[in-house]
């Protein structure tokens, strides 16, 4: 609690702990740069919803991110001294020499700056993560140490990693550049809820400076197709919704954690590698972890250490019984798989257009992840109206199991397929659906005209062969 009586959250707190380190720099004008550096990267980085370009004076842009804000120049601290002292429009003062206590009691308060342009709102993007727990996700990217990503422990390893470290002045400073870096690559390589007047979706996007009256939001990757729904943008787009709708808390954000890690080894991003590398990291978890007929990998060997996982039995007990009602661990597996159908059909749509005859299915192509946690039973559990029941050996079997919403759950569970279908068709007609894999459910009962045992169990050869294909590259 500082001396207005106001509770300090951790992060200012460790603000705080990481500014008394460089206070400890002997050399007046290295510690005051340090200082400032420190407070000015802190207090870009700390608003997740906002690039971090506009933490920074225009000059300081132009010096940290080059003319189009879209590299990061430096390669440590000490190249982002010089960014700072060079680019920096005005001065700021710093105090030094300060107790641990006062720093605590009297945070510094943050900079305006002046020079940023005002009709740039931050709430225009939702960031998946908070600060607090991201900044241990920089920790970890940047020591490549097996740190605990729960927010509740952040002094702990901040102590445990920087401030007791060997040497806390050059870990502080180490760590405030990649605090930098990893931010910056946040920014431009990891999804965000983007609201527009035309409504809220996710986007992959990166700040593209024109000149220094013209600024806009432009797709990361594939320029050219802003907002379609073809390139490779757009595939990492749907692969790390897939990754975040499953895991939408904010603490042990393992995904994030293993993107962060891919793109800050990587020396030059390209669309094609980071979706190769995402998508490696997707069969990681599912069939190195979730299906797996061995003991379950963990997460730090799979994004550290590159841990191996098996092609998927199909025929397996063991696969099955990992599929079944109250079985699946992590919801990546439907969401996943929801991710095969949708590429599978974009292939097969871009294969027949190579031919002249392209006929999208526009529910597929369209379709895009929300937040689905409850598994529903197609054939109800505890069917109505005189139905029979169905065995269980098939009506807890992966076949007949999609993702829905909780109040949707609540509404149509002991409803029958046919009912159930009906209440999708004004969204299907709509070209939106809950999950695709719910949507090939109702086209194979279409298809066939009913859904039983042998619709089960044909969907499921059908969703397991998508698993088989996959799990093999």
């Amino acid at each position: 609690m500082n001396n207005r009586g106001e509770q300090l959250e951790k992060h200012e707190v460790l603000k705080a702990k990481l500014m008394a380190v460089l206070n400890e720099i002997e050399d007046k004008t290295e510690r005051d740069v340090a200082i400032q550096v420190l407070s000015k990267v802190w207090d870009a980085a700390s608003n997740m919803e906002r690039y971090i370009q506009y933490g920074f004076t225009i000059n300081e842009r132009y010096e940290i991110f080059g003319g189009s804000w879209g590299k990061l120049i430096p390669k440590n601290f000490t190249d982002l001294t010089m960014c700072i002292t060079d680019g920096t429009d005005k001065t700021t003062a710093i105090e030094t020499f300060l107790t641990m206590e006062e720093i605590l009691a009297n945070p510094p308060q943050k900079e305006v700056l002046l020079d940023v342009d005002p009709t740039k709102k931050s709430e225009r993007f939702n960031s998946v993560i908070n600060f607090s727990n991201f900044l241990l996700h920089v920790l970890r990217v940047c020591s490549r140490k097996d740190i605990p990503l729960d927010d509740k422990r952040l002094l702990e390893q901040f102590e445990t990693y920087i401030l007791k470290s060997g040497d806390a002045i050059s870990a502080t400073k180490s760590f405030i550049f990649a605090l930098l870096k990893v931010k910056y690559l946040f920014d431009h390589y990891i999804i965000k809820r983007e609201f527009t007047d035309r409504g809220d979706h996710w986007s992959l996007k990166r700040l593209k400076c024109y000149n220094q009256n013209s600024q806009s939001y432009i797709n990361t990757f594939d320029e050219d197709a802003e907002d379609g729904f073809e390139g490779n943008n757009r595939r990492i787009l749907m692969l790390l919704s897939a990754f975040h709708v499953s895991t939408p808390t904010l603490v042990y954000k393992h995904w994030l954690n293993g993107a962060l890690s891919i793109l800050y080894e990587m020396t030059d991003i390209n669309a094609g590698d980071y979706l190769a590398k995402l998508e490696h990291l997707a069969r990681q978890f599912v069939y190195g972890r979730f299906l797996s007929v061995d003991p379950p990998a963990e997460y730090y060997p799979m994004i550290y250490e590159n841990s191996s996982y098996a092609p998927i039995n199909r025929v397996h007990p063991k696969v099955l019984e990992r599929l079944k009602f109250s079985h699946i661990e992590n919801n990546l597996v439907f969401n996943y798989l929801d991710y095969l159908i949708w590429c599978n059909a974009m292939d097969k749509d871009n294969g027949q257009k190579d031919k002249g005859n392209c006929q999208k299915d526009e529910v597929i192509k369209q379709f895009e992840y929300s937040f689905r946690s409850s598994v529903e039973h197609f054939y109800p559990q505890h069917p109505i109206d005189g139905h029979p029941k169905l065995d269980e050996c098939y009506l807890h079997r992966f076949g007949n199991l999609c993702l829905i919403s909780h109040s949707k759950n609540s509404r149509l569970s002991n409803l029958q397929p046919r009912a159930k279908r009906d209440h999708f068709q004004a969204a299907i007609r709509d070209r939106k659906i809950d999950t695709l894999k719910l949507y090939k459910m109702i086209k194979l009962m279409d298809e066939n005209g009913q859904w039983y045992v042998d619709e089960i169990a044909q969907h499921e050869a059908d969703m397991l062969q998508l698993f088989v294909t996959d799990s093999a590259k």
